[in-house]
């Protein structure tokens, strides 16, 4: 049976590159439900005829419960992954607005029963100084308290406590390609082990 994995930003640098990791895996089979702001743009249009196991959604991350309550309209499955990127710099994008955006994926992915959710954050000094220290950046910190969230959610005697999870931490997006190695394996065997170009703590509670 195919499973269902939403991932954010997929029009982005990394949910494309999500997307072919997962298309490219050769011992699942996934049915992608690529979420976009807008279902017009040739990017979206592009990523759709990639391959009929793409579904665009059409869905804003201000409103996480209604994109999901879509997303799993046209899946017509449960959701078993979630792919969660948030955009932390631009026109419009305050620091409160990414910390809200990621915490809502995590408690609605919690309140339907996802099986692995998949956090793309940022390194911050090695696994340890990562968890202790948020830092003076804007951007990193906003990670550190959704990173913290996911965590306290998902730990034992929590609703969430039968989600696995994986936080991805790389130094810096530098391509697709490293994108793409990066995001390989974590949909079919989550595990944990180095990364080129940062660290990748998993959590494995429910990640069959």
């Amino acid at each position: 049976m195919s499973k269902v994995v939403l991932v954010t930003g997929a029009t982005g640098r990394q949910g494309s590159a999500t997307i072919d990791a997962l298309l490219d895996q050769k011992e699942e089979d996934f049915t992608i439900l690529a979420v976009t702001r807008d279902l017009t743009t040739t990017t979206a249009k592009n990523l759709a005829s990639k391959s009929s196991s793409i579904r665009l959604i059409e869905g804003d991350l201000d409103d996480v419960p209604s994109l999901f309550r879509q997303a799993q309209k046209w899946a017509g499955a449960p959701i078993w992954g979630v792919y969660s990127v948030q955009v932390s710099m631009g026109k419009d994008v305050t620091s409160e607005r990414e910390v809200r955006q990621g915490k809502a994926l995590i408690d609605e992915s919690i309140k339907i029963g996802v099986n692995h959710f998949v956090y793309s954050s940022v390194e911050r000094g090695g696994d340890e100084a990562s968890w202790n220290n948020p830092t003076p950046i804007p951007h990193f910190r906003t990670k550190y308290d959704i990173e913290h969230h996911l965590r306290d959610s998902t730990a034992a005697g929590k609703p969430g406590e039968h989600m696995g999870w994986t936080i991805l931490r790389p130094v810096a997006v530098r391509n697709p390609t490293s994108l793409y190695y990066i995001t390989r394996d974590i949909w079919s065997k989550p595990t944990t082990y180095p990364l080129h170009y940062g660290h990748q703590y998993t959590n494995t509670l429910g990640s069959s």
